[in-house]
């Protein structure tokens, strides 16, 4: 209820905010896109106690989003960001000389309406740095399947050569923080998700070994570091 209400006030503060005219590119109002790396840890997303020989190759993803600046001083500004969009997918495998080299796993990861403060150092009239928090409204599945040519049940699982494909699918609120460093348009963005969303169904995995997902947890966890770059105009 806590994060409904935070998430209701900022909401709230966009709407009644005008923007202010600001002279230098760093304190500027603006929109902004941006391609995103990430990097998440093996034990997260549901995919713990997996084949210890699955690679964990990186997010990958795009952002959109727009901020607005509250009557901005002359080195400070104080604002209010939002992301409208934020997505972002990974695919594993096991490396092909190993024993059942046909699993593999992905993760899909979508946000609409991050929200949150952003405050910016004016360096330079063209250089800032920008350090922000985001709450995220997030939508996260998971998944394991053992072949290219398997047909995928999304209504359950699927047992394939005495094995079972599995899925997870998580709706909640994750959280952002992160820094950025600006000059003109271009942008470099330091940033780390983190969040425990519980899944839809709320129901433990009862399976275990190297083909099942969330095994012994109800939560997917999306704790994870991301470097993005970009632009803000």
């Amino acid at each position: 209820m806590r994060k409904i209400i935070v998430f209701i006030v900022f909401a709230l503060l966009i709407i009644t905010i005008k923007p202010v005219k600001a002279q230098d590119k760093a304190l500027k109002s603006g929109f902004s896109i941006n391609l995103i790396t990430g990097f998440p840890s093996p034990e997260n997303y549901g995919l713990k106690g997996l084949d210890p020989d699955l690679t964990n190759k990186l997010f990958i993803g795009l952002e959109i989003g727009n901020r607005w600046y509250i009557k901005p001083q002359e080195k400070f500004g104080f604002g209010i960001m939002v992301n409208w969009f934020d997505v972002t997918m990974q695919f594993n495998e096991v490396d092909p000389l190993k024993e059942y080299s046909n699993n593999r796993t992905y993760v899909f990861n979508i946000s609409f309406f991050e929200l949150g403060p952003i405050g910016t150092y004016a360096i330079t009239p063209d250089i800032g740095i920008d350090a922000y928090y985001n709450i995220r409204p997030t939508y996260m599945n998971t998944g394991i399947y053992l072949d290219d040519d398997q047909d995928w049940d999304w209504d359950g699982d699927i047992d394939v050569g005495g094995y079972d494909a599995d899925d997870e699918t998580a709706m909640g609120f994750s959280h952002t923080c992160g820094l950025s460093i600006r000059r003109k348009a271009l942008a470099l963005s330091f940033e780390y998700i983190l969040g425990n969303i519980r899944t839809i169904d709320g129901l433990k995995s009862d399976l275990s070994g190297d083909f099942s997902l969330n095994y012994g947890t109800n939560h997917l966890s999306a704790n994870h570091f991301r470097i993005m770059l970009g632009f803000k105009f």
